[in-house]
């Protein structure tokens, strides 16, 4: 196990371009720095993932906490299922176009009852009841539809950087690789062009 893993650093090394190597030519080091720079550009868009997928989870939960402490519980019962309304109804601002509201009826802290608009899942149903936020007007607030934005919705947000970036980044390096391959071919041809004179007057 052990001799694979040294194996392993000894053959990344090499695809980087580390270590001296006479043969190497200024085209090949050319390539080797790409690689260098790819592979710091992953570990670069792994670390932003974590960083973005971090910072955004943590405001969504002082949102969240913030909305707790301004807001009071309240269980609206649904006259309607869901619908897509796009735009959203105006006493919904902030929700994203295309979401899923119903018609509802809660009651308000003061004890009025109200009806309205509330986001609501797809899976809910007419007749269902539904907890939900309201402020101390009675109005809802905050977006009550389960899972908004979960450890998952974190966790796919941080991979999905890494991934984005090791796509944009092969396609670099085969654009690297096509061109020292062009250029490589080139000079191999102008070299030859100075070689074959001589090899030819030996010859004959």
């Amino acid at each position: 196990m052990v001799e694979m893993s040294q194996n392993a650093i000894v053959r990344l090394g090499r695809w980087l371009g580390l270590g001296p190597n006479p043969l190497r030519r200024r085209w090949d080091r050319i390539e080797a720095a790409g690689r260098v720079a790819a592979l710091i550009g992953l570990v670069m868009s792994v670390v932003a993932g974590i960083i973005v997928a971090t910072g955004t989870y943590q405001a969504h939960q002082r949102a969240a906490q913030h909305e707790a402490k301004s807001s009071y519980p309240a269980t609206a019962r649904l006259l309607t299922d869901p619908a897509m309304m796009n735009p959203p109804p105006a006493a919904s601002p902030g929700r994203p176009a295309g979401a899923g509201f119903a018609q509802a009826r809660w009651t308000a802290p003061d004890g009025s009852v109200r009806q309205g608009t509330i986001p609501a899942a797809a899976v809910w149903r007419a007749g269902q009841d539904v907890a939900i936020r309201v402020d101390a007007s009675g109005t809802p607030v905050g977006d009550n539809r389960p899972n908004r934005f979960t450890p998952l919705s974190a966790v796919m947000m941080a991979i999905s950087f890494p991934i984005g970036a090791a796509a944009l980044l092969w396609l670099a390096l085969l654009g690297v690789r096509a061109l020292v391959e062009r250029r490589t071919l080139r000079e191999w041809e102008d070299e030859w062009s100075i070689v074959e004179p001589r090899w030819r007057k030996r010859i004959i």
